[in-house]
């Protein structure tokens, strides 16, 4: 059970690593370019970041007994997903894309500390 842990906390910390990198770049370039300092926003970065949130969340969910943690990880990045993939589109999804990264972060420290609960029962 060890290693299993070790391998959900390990995609938990990487999950939330990569939404808190992608609330600071949401917050960021908006900032940076109203100041002057126009960047581009390049399509690779945000395809980096949905491929390592979904890597995350799939490694974070493949072993769970909680299947409600396990849904609200999914919702929370079809959600993150669709925000990204449309913001361009419709402006007030880039607020929704924030708010969905700090719900997979709360999803991931859910996960760390059921899966404490769950490492210390057995």
């Amino acid at each position: 059970m060890k290693n299993s842990y070790s391998k959900i906390k390990k995609a938990d910390i990487i999950g939330i690593a990569a939404s808190s990198v992608c609330i600071v770049h949401c917050l960021g370039v908006p900032i940076l370019a109203s100041i002057g300092l126009g960047m581009n926003e390049s399509p690779g970065l945000k395809y980096a970041f949905i491929l390592l949130s979904f890597m995350a969340i799939y490694k974070s969910t493949e072993k769970k007994q909680t299947p409600q943690l396990s849904f609200y990880l999914i919702c929370s990045f079809l959600g993150f997903l669709f925000c990204s993939l449309f913001h361009e589109e419709y402006e007030w999804l880039h607020e929704a894309g924030i708010v969905f990264s700090f719900l997979i972060i709360l999803g991931h420290l859910v996960s760390i500390r059921s899966c404490k609960k769950c490492k210390d029962e057995k």
